[in-house]
């Protein structure tokens, strides 16, 4: 998303998805990008059934982007997104 000079509103990358691991967390310019986990697609984690399972992965998800957001020093990237504002598509 472009940012709003006129109003000191900088650039923001929202396309940081989280729905089964971090995406959009790589690639820093000049530096090595950021490896994070990636858990099965959402389908097969719910045909587990099993909501501990469910949980563990989101608190590691959790713990990989406030590992990510306290590297970029809390300041989201216009091209990496961080921040701790992550979305999961709905389907």
């Amino acid at each position: 998303t472009p940012g709003v000079p006129r109003l000191g509103v900088p650039p923001y990358q929202y396309h940081s998805e989280g729905l089964h691991g971090l995406r959009s967390t790589c690639d820093l310019e000049g530096q090595k990008p950021f490896y994070s986990t990636l858990f099965p697609q959402v389908t097969g984690m719910g045909a587990t059934f099993n909501l501990t399972l469910v949980q563990n992965m989101a608190t590691h998800m959790s713990d990989e982007a406030r590992a990510i957001n306290n590297i970029l020093a809390g300041k989201p990237s216009p091209t990496l997104g961080g921040g701790l504002s992550y979305w999961g598509p709905t389907m």
